[in-house]
């Protein structure tokens, strides 16, 4: 596997925001590292200018609510299409988008959120299911028998979780010491940086 295939699912069309500055940054990092990046946003002659620009394929989808089934519907064929392993909504309309969507094909599909509410407190229990995550996959890169008795589907995306690409995608250590150093050299900054949080 040499690239993951992501999309990024931005319900809004402005481009000023923190958000949509953090949207754009990390689709041109992902690409530059050698992924296939694709954005959806509600239609905007600027972010379609801005992907053109940057070699990413660009949709402008309505997006309008969360029960906007013709969107998710887009949002399939988007998928189909790019044959998409990872969507990261940056919205929470975009996630519910997204999980409607994932369910109209039959290629795995891994849904993140980018969650940003959360208050400081929790990081102690946001790490401790970390490392029980990554003992899990662990677990599965060292015994890949255990995957046997899953379907086709879940074995897929277990597969894309455990891919070198996956995990050289959230290793922060890879970012530019430069970038690593604005959003500051501690575990509060480089968790910011991890999950994109300006």
């Amino acid at each position: 596997m040499s690239g993951l295939r992501i999309l990024h699912v931005y319900p809004k069309d402005d481009y000023f925001t923190g958000a949509a500055i953090q949207l754009r940054e990390l689709a041109q990092q992902l690409a530059r590292r050698g992924h296939e990046v694709v954005v959806a946003t509600r239609p905007s002659e600027h972010w379609a200018r801005l992907c053109r620009q940057e070699g990413l394929a660009h949709y402008g989808v309505p997006l309008t609510s969360e029960v906007d089934v013709a969107s998710a519907w887009r949002l399939a064929r988007i998928l189909r299409t790019h044959r998409i392993g990872v969507v990261h909504a940056h919205k929470g309309k975009g996630r519910t988008l997204a999980l409607m969507a994932g369910l109209r094909v039959r290629i795995p599909v891994l849904i993140l959120n980018r969650g940003v509410s959360f208050p400081l407190d929790r990081f102690q229990r946001r790490r401790r299911f970390l490392e029980e995550t990554n003992r899990y996959f662990d677990t599965l890169a060292e015994r890949p028998d255990l995957l046997r008795g899953l379907d086709n589907f879940h074995r897929d995306a277990h597969q894309i979780i455990l891919a070198p690409a996956t995990r050289r995608a959230f290793d922060v250590s890879q970012e530019p010491a430069s970038v690593r150093d604005r959003y500051g050299r501690n575990k509060v900054g480089q968790r910011r940086l991890l999950i994109s949080i300006k």
